[in-house]
């Protein structure tokens, strides 16, 4: 032993730091269009009570716009858990060597 950390050993941590940051990014990301999708949703039940007390064409034209907004932010969702489902998560972003 001269004192120096092995290449394996330090390969290994750098996989874990990285890991970890991916990780993190993924949960504000996840976080975030949460928000997002609860703010659509709120919207959509205000629009819903409002409609229900006076109808109006306006309020209909923005409840179907509401409602196809949360359908894009839920489509996005839908596709990643049937992703995961499939196990494709991470193989599109990873190239595997080539055997000879």
């Amino acid at each position: 032993d001269n004192g120096e950390v092995q290449v394996g050993v330090v390969w290994e941590a750098l996989k874990a730091v990285v890991r970890g940051e991916l990780m993190s990014i993924r949960a504000h990301r996840e976080k975030v269009e949460q928000a997002e999708r609860d703010r659509v949703v709120g919207e959509i039940l205000q629009v819903d009570r409002t409609y229900s007390e006076a109808p109006e064409a306006g309020l209909l034209k923005e409840w179907q716009g509401l409602q196809m907004e949360f359908e894009l932010l839920s489509g996005g969702k839908a596709e990643e858990q049937l992703r995961k489902a499939r196990g494709e998560r991470y193989t599109s972003m990873v190239r595997r060597p080539v055997r000879c």
